[in-house]
């Protein structure tokens, strides 16, 4: 299968394989000689950031295989608010490996009011 065919004098933009195998075929047709060729190539060391798992009262939409580009959604249960970022995208580290962009975010229990309070307190009626 070919992914991208290159021809010309100009750097091309770089080329992504997300699969196990990267075949590269060169083949000159002797306009130019002797001017070779130089080819650079970055390894990632996961390409999956894995389940970022459902915290409790929590919701999760988006991709089930959490590959690097790939983002997840996060909401609460009704009288829950969410507490951190409601969307996480898998992205590459300097150490080229597959990570999280910020923490799973956290339900908390509303008053009622809207503030934030105890996960396990839903709503708080004053002195009766």
């Amino acid at each position: 299968m070919v992914i991208k065919r290159i021809t010309g004098f100009q750097v091309p933009p770089p080329v992504t394989s997300t699969g196990n195998v990267f075949s590269l075929r060169l083949t000159s047709d002797f306009a130019v000689s002797a001017h070779g060729f130089k080819l650079n190539y970055e390894e990632l060391h996961s390409t999956s950031c894995g389940n970022p798992g459902v915290p409790p009262k929590a919701l999760l939409s988006g991709a089930g295989r959490f590959a690097v580009g790939d983002s997840v959604q996060y909401s609460c249960v009704p009288g829950y608010v969410l507490d951190g970022h409601a969307t996480l995208t898998c992205i590459t580290n300097a150490g080229n490996t597959a990570v999280w962009d910020f923490p799973a975010p956290i339900c908390r229990g509303s008053n009622g009011y809207g503030a934030k309070g105890n996960p396990e307190l839903l709503f708080y009626k004053g002195n009766q």
